[in-house]
């Protein structure tokens, strides 16, 4: 039997291609990692700041990817820091 199972059948993605997706965001997230740790050492530090991870972003990325990922990056970050509202 040859049938396709979708993850989502909304979407129409089959599980196969999830894995894919998966797998290529894993090797970024990996790439990413050594590259900013690259980068912290360079700078004799040895804890990863926001700024590695951008120099990382900019770095492993072709201009455009890399420009989006640090805007994202840095409206994440800005709501990370973000006092949460004790009254909501």
């Amino acid at each position: 039997m040859n049938k396709k199972t979708n993850k989502d059948p909304e979407l129409g993605i089959s599980g196969k291609a999830v894995k894919v997706v998966d797998q290529i965001v894993m090797q970024l997230m990996a790439r990413l990692t050594a590259d900013a740790a690259g980068v912290a050492k360079l700078g004799k530090k040895s804890t990863l700041s926001s700024d590695h991870v951008e120099a990382a972003a900019r770095l492993a990325m072709p201009f455009a990817l890399a420009k989006h990922a640090v805007s994202e990056g840095t409206r994440a970050l800005a709501a990370f820091k973000q006092p949460v509202d004790a009254a909501a």
